[in-house]
């Protein structure tokens, strides 16, 4: 057997290129159960947070937790959850708590949402660190044939249906003008012409319908506590045999809500001007649209970051992984059976 001598130079060369290589410090994440107490309770946390900066379209309800694991920091437990969420026919603007919001069904256009949570559970309580969401609406394919299907916000159509039918509810005299605030939803159907089904939410002006008649341009949103909100569902249909355009619409004001206001909805550019609602394009108002916070758009996952300002004092937390990178999780632990997703609440 031939032996072989390996130079002792070589050795210590080697030896200093192992001590020079950095070594990579993941963060350990052990596995939750995704119907555990403190895991349904941490993501209601973090659904009430992204609820409560979500400014545009409609409030979102909790379907499923995806995912659930949790690591020790110096200030406490940090928890990182994959949440899915799913659209309510409650707009931002209403008062309704979110578990009193009925859910869209498939039938009617579900639009879902992704969501990666980051919350820090200190004394017993939770704080949302940071969240990173997007939605998209489901498949055509799942509503049923010949069922409305989503249109664009900035349709033609959509805006002349609801100009049309906020007209007929501003009609009668002596009452407060509303405005328009935002489009919230519209459909498109094929029924003896063209169906348009819209939804949006309207706001009280310092005028009386009278005085708009005359004087529009002086009208602005009533602001503070003394703001009024509504929000209109209607149907506007461009009759082919008759050759009429029959209105149908049904709009409901809120009680004020002294300390909120919602005229930040308008939509801005990246340079803080609006966005007038004919140049909105795309069929729901995304998460990643929305002011979730003062973080970038992430341009690779098409979503929002919502950086929170961390508690004072080092912790050692990493950024949210994507869903297809794995986390790692503690070799030492012991192996269980999966305890993720957990249950549905809806479909």
């Amino acid at each position: 057997m031939k032996s072989f001598i390996v130079p002792i130079w070589l050795l210590f060369v080697q030896l200093l290129s192992c001590k020079a290589l950095p070594t990579s410090q993941k963060t350990l994440y052990q596995p939750l159960d995704c119907s555990a107490p403190e895991v349904e309770e941490a993501a209601n946390q973090a659904l009430n947070y992204i609820n409560g900066k979500h400014s545009h379209g409609y409030k979102f309800a909790l379907n499923q937790i995806e995912d659930a694991k949790t690591t020790q920091s110096p200030l406490g437990e940090v928890y990182k959850l994959e949440l899915e969420l799913l659209e309510t026919k409650c707009h931002v603007t209403s008062p309704a708590a979110v578990e009193t919001c009925p859910v869209r069904s498939k039938i009617d256009h579900a639009v879902e949402g992704d969501c990666d949570v980051k919350l820090l559970k200190t004394n017993g309580n939770f704080s949302v660190l940071n969240v990173n969401c997007k939605s998209k609406p489901d498949s055509a394919e799942d509503a049923c044939v010949g069922c409305p299907k989503l249109a664009p916000l900035n349709n033609t159509q959509v805006l002349q249906a609801v100009e049309v039918s906020l007209s007929q509810f501003n009609s009668p005299e002596n009452q407060k003008y509303y405005q328009l605030l935002e489009v919230g939803r519209a459909q498109t159907q094929v029924v003896r012409g063209t169906a348009v089904h819209i939804e949006y939410a309207i706001a009280a002006t310092n005028c009386s319908t009278q005085e708009a008649k005359t004087a529009l341009d002086s009208c602005v949103l009533l602001m503070d506590d003394a703001a009024e909100y509504g929000f209109c569902a209607g149907t506007v249909i461009n009759d082919a045999v008759d050759q009429q355009v029959h209105v149908d619409v049904n709009c409901t004001v809120y009680d004020t809500q002294p300390g909120s206001s919602f005229a930040h909805t308008a939509h801005k550019d990246p340079s803080g001007a609006p966005i007038p609602h004919n140049q909105l394009g795309g069929p729901h108002h995304n998460l990643r649209h929305s002011d979730l916070g003062v973080g970038p758009l992430s341009s690779e996952s098409a979503s929002a970051e919502i950086p929170v300002v961390l508690p004072a004092g080092p912790i050692a937390i990493n950024p949210i992984a994507k869903r297809s990178v794995a986390v790692a999780v503690d070799p030492a632990l012991p192996h269980i059976l999966p305890l993720c997703p957990g249950k549905k609440y809806f479909f």
